[in-house]
């Protein structure tokens, strides 16, 4: 069973930091039930969730851990946010999910109801 959550020890978020990133930041962690299959590091800043980092073993996982990123930092009442390039599959899920969309994004792109 795949679990993705946040992180709650701050020895853990430095750990995956590894000094990149100044600052507070909180995590999300993936995990397959051995052992730790991803993660992302985020900050909410100016009401935005900006998820500042990414990483998974398996591929097929990105876009999971990062739209539960991004709706835990809604969930603490962010209003919009924001994908970096840190990596071009970061860069690649955005302009995938968000095409052309500009600072902050709104929800709405990435959590909305279809009505087909």
């Amino acid at each position: 069973m795949i679990t993705i959550k946040p992180i709650e020890e701050q020895e853990i978020i430095d750990i995956f930091n590894r000094g990149r990133f100044e600052g507070d930041l909180d995590g999300v962690i993936v995990s397959d039930g051995t052992g730790c299959t991803g993660y992302s590091l985020y900050r909410l800043e100016d009401r935005l969730v900006r998820v500042l980092y990414a990483q998974t073993k398996d591929p097929t996982l990105l876009d999971g851990i990062l739209r539960a990123t991004v709706a835990i930092g809604q969930n603490a009442g962010a209003e919009g946010f924001w994908v970096e390039d840190s990596t071009p599959e970061m860069t690649d899920w955005r302009k995938k999910w968000c095409k052309e969309a500009q600072s902050p994004i709104s929800f709405d792109v990435i959590f909305h109801t279809c009505h087909c």
